[in-house]
């Protein structure tokens, strides 16, 4: 299980930003870090599994990596900080298609289901199922009450003022996921914590329908929102 080791190992490491000092710690990095993360992955896996038979599970294929992509930094950090697992289905395949995800930093933890990099197309889909009080949205929708919000990106104004704000809160969105987010790391410590994520998973099955019927009516466009 996660503890508070796991969270200065992650802080020390990237303050140090050094590849022998990783080196030499890499067995501590595997103890703290990847082996609590595949252990949680491996927990939650058949709860995943039941939303979407399709969706890869193996927990090294959705366990994020501690080094940064070197092509994209800018600031010279090698490592992270923040670690997540994400459940989807083949991106090659499947591209920009929702995924469960947990995510953790060192100051707070998250978990929920969501699109990465939603297209254009998917956002329209989505956008005319709400409009429309389709069925797969109002069950989406029902599961902001047991604890979930709508997160996400958001337009600098709305493109739909004269909708309620329950509606408006998902229209608006450049991207969209719906998770519960944890003040702290109590939840991150707690030995409960698979249990606990994979019910979260269990009662986000109708928000990943949802979004997964929006895909699939919005695959042909390619164009990222």
């Amino acid at each position: 299980m996660f503890t508070e080791q796991t969270i200065r190992f992650l802080q020390e490491n990237r303050f140090r930003n050094d590849r022998e000092w990783f080196a030499a710690h890499k067995a501590d990095c595997a103890r703290l870090v990847l082996e609590p993360l595949d252990a949680l992955a491996e927990a939650v896996a058949p709860a995943v599994a039941a939303a979407d038979e399709w969706i890869v599970t193996r927990p090294a294929s959705v366990r994020s990596r501690i080094y940064r992509d070197l092509r994209y930094v800018r600031d010279g950090m090698l490592y992270r900080e923040d670690m997540w697992l994400s459940f989807k289905r083949d991106k090659k395949r499947y591209p920009n298609y929702p995924e469960f995800y947990f995510y953790f930093t060192p100051t707070a933890m998250s978990y929920g289901c969501g699109f990465y990099t939603p297209t254009a197309g998917t956002m329209a889909a989505l956008r005319e199922m709400i409009l429309k009080h389709d069925a797969p949205f109002e069950k989406a929708q029902a599961v902001c009450a047991q604890g979930f919000a709508v997160s996400g990106d958001v337009y600098k104004r709305s493109r739909y003022p004269d909708q309620p704000e329950a509606l408006r809160v998902w229209l608006d969105r450049k991207t969209i996921s719906v998770e519960r987010p944890e003040k702290g790391l109590e939840a991150l410590f707690d030995p409960a914590l698979p249990q606990k994520v994979a019910a979260g998973f269990t009662a986000l099955k109708p928000v990943y329908a949802f979004f997964l019927r929006a895909a699939e009516y919005g695959e042909e466009d390619g164009r990222i929102e």
